[in-house]
């Protein structure tokens, strides 16, 4: 199971207007539905930032784990480059 959490969502909300608080989440949330779709990973939901999904479902993987392990490393790639 992959959990992500943006780090200072507070912060980043009070210096956004709304409409690019939700660009910016949204353009995240799609990089990172294009993540897992190449390792095979399923998504199961989006809650205000966080973003959850699971390696070996709906079928079971013996290399799920380290699938959601590449995913993790490339969601944290993605993020330094965006500038807010």
């Amino acid at each position: 199971m992959l959990f992500t959490d943006f780090r200072g969502f507070i912060q980043i909300s009070e210096k956004l207007n709304p409409v690019e608080v939700v660009t910016f989440f949204d353009s995240s949330f799609k990089a990172f539905d294009k993540i897992i779709a190449r390792y095979n990973i399923e998504k199961i939901k989006t809650i205000g930032d966080s973003y959850m999904c699971v390696g070996g479902l709906p079928v079971p993987d013996r290399n799920s784990a380290i699938a959601v392990l590449y995913a993790a490393l490339e969601f944290q790639a993605f993020i330094p480059i965006r500038q807010m």
